[in-house]
């Protein structure tokens, strides 16, 4: 207040000034944004006001000493984070610029301040421009022995007379390739639905680029399973035929069961031959007791057989493709026990195997998971490729 400041003597303002700045850095540590906009504000008018507030802050608390000596690297973070919303900026941003000019303001009039002061370099990564080279061979203490700034030790300015904005247009020309087809991946994605990470335990089967390898054989054992596929088929047709081979009608009567049976006797030659053919089945043979009604229900049953399990991998590992990290498999082939490496995404966007799912015996594939979308398929999405 400025009747208080006026019944006070300088040493005492000065004081009283230092404590009340001291308090408000404490608010810049804290975690919410807004309140260190408001913290920033307030703390930049007191330094305004005192310019010796910012040694008597930093000579007793260390931690806020290392906040402004980082202050120059945090406020060029903050104003490339919005850069894409120039000229407008958040009114967060206001107060760390007008924060930092407040604290440049007060190094050049205190010298306390200004000797005992520790100054961090600006810190270059993935969320801050790269410096541009100094376009001056002399340091920049023999040119302007007063410029401090960031821009000019940065290289951000080029010349002592202004800023060199260089206008132009940018053609991009058209690249001649095969473009690869759009993935569906993307569109389930969107809706939530995409397919999983194909990662170790998973089951795989060939895909549509298995015989495109430059040494595609049968290593997933393929060979084999269509092998007992075409016998185990052929049994069941075996079965099949015999159990519905037509049997003499002089032997049978109209219901379909033997004459012989109905008057009590013993099982006639065609009801032994039926019984023969499921006996392989392992199935309950009906006694010579067994009405006519369970013998007629008996000889209706089909042979059952196990199915043949799948050609099946096994992911061991997620593997590199010619030094591309991610766009592979280390697979176990199930019926064979070999392993390999096959691309998964690699080598343009070729896909060796595919991920499934399949029931508890391995013998059907209850669901087939879409390839997910290659490098190559991303790019062309964007419109690399395409002149414009």
């Amino acid at each position: 207040c400025e009747q208080v400041s006026l019944q006070l003597p300088e040493i005492d303002n000065i004081a009283l000034r230092s404590s009340l700045f001291e308090g408000w850095c404490v608010g810049l540590l804290s975690a919410s944004s807004p309140w260190r906009m408001v913290c920033s504000l307030t703390a930049a008018g007191i330094l305004n006001l005192c310019p010796a507030a910012l040694y008597h802050a930093t000579s007793r608390v260390s931690i806020i000493a290392k906040y402004f000596s980082r202050l120059e690297n945090t406020v060029a973070r903050r104003v490339w984070a919005e850069r894409a919303a120039t000229p407008v900026c958040s009114r967060y941003c206001q107060a760390m610029i007008e924060l930092l000019s407040s604290v440049k303001r007060s190094l050049r009039l205190d010298p306390n301040a200004a000797k005992h002061f520790i100054q961090d370099s600006i810190k270059v990564d993935a969320a801050t421009p790269l410096p541009l080279e100094s376009y001056v061979n002399k340091k920049k203490s023999d040119l302007f022995p007063c410029c401090e700034s960031w821009e000019w030790s940065q290289g951000w300015v080029s010349n002592n007379f202004g800023w060199e904005i260089l206008t132009g247009s940018v053609e991009i020309m058209e690249v001649e390739w095969k473009q690869p087809p759009r993935s569906v991946v993307r569109t389930l994605m969107d809706g939530g639905e995409g397919p999983p990470l194909l990662r170790e335990g998973c089951s795989v089967m060939r895909g549509p680029d298995w015989d495109k390898r430059v040494n595609a054989n049968n290593e997933d054992g393929r060979d084999l399973y269509e092998k007992e596929k075409l016998s185990k088929d052929a049994e069941k047709l075996s079965a099949v035929d015999q159990a519905s081979s037509p049997q003499p009608e002089g032997e049978r009567g109209s219901d379909g069961i033997d004459n012989e049976r109905d008057s009590g006797g013993t099982a006639s030659a065609p009801e032994q031959d039926a019984i023969e053919v499921f006996a392989d089945a392992s199935l309950t043979i009906p006694n010579t007791n067994s009405t006519p009604l369970e013998v007629s229900l008996f000889r209706k049953k089909k042979k059952k057989t196990a199915g043949t399990k799948l050609p099946l991998g096994t992911v061991l590992s997620i593997e590199s493709w010619n030094g591309i990290p991610g766009v592979a498999r280390r697979v176990r082939w199930n019926l064979t026990g070999q392993e390999g490496v096959y691309r998964y995404g690699g080598d343009g966007g070729h896909f060796d195997i595919i991920h499934v799912e399949t029931n508890d015996k391995k013998t059907r594939v209850k669901k087939r998971y879409p390839n997910p979308e290659s490098a190559e398929q991303c790019a062309a999405r964007y419109g690399f490729g395409r002149g414009r």
